[in-house]
């Protein structure tokens, strides 16, 4: 019975996952051209690199999270399954090697990055 159970809550895990992608689709961002979300990004990464020595303002009021902090633009692979395809599927995003956040990461993004001069 658990099984049975267990089945189920995958499959309606499957189902709303995909309602919430067809939902995202019918907004306004959601309808923008990949290229022009690429563009975006590029800009957000230029203006949010990845932290290597994070500096804090104790004075603002709504703080960035920390994961907001040493990630930096690459938040924006958290928000929605397009935007992460999207992001990923650009290698001139991924053309800064970060080594503060380890090996692991920088050998990912060396593999995104592609042919994209680094």
């Amino acid at each position: 019975a658990r099984r049975t159970v267990d089945g189920e809550l995958a499959a309606l895990h499957t189902v709303t996952c995909a309602m919430r992608t067809r939902r995202n689709a019918l907004s306004l961002v959601g309808r923008l051209p990949p290229e022009l979300l690429s563009r975006i990004f590029a800009f957000h990464a230029a203006n949010q690199p990845i932290a290597r020595d994070p500096i804090y303002n104790y004075d603002d009021p709504n703080p960035p999270s920390m994961a907001q902090v040493e990630l930096g633009w690459i938040t924006v692979t958290h928000v929605c399954r397009a935007w992460r395809a999207v992001a990923l599927a650009d290698p001139s995003l991924w053309r800064t090697i970060v080594f503060d956040l380890g090996a692991e990461w920088a050998g990912e993004m060396l593999a995104r990055s592609r042919a994209a001069p680094i």
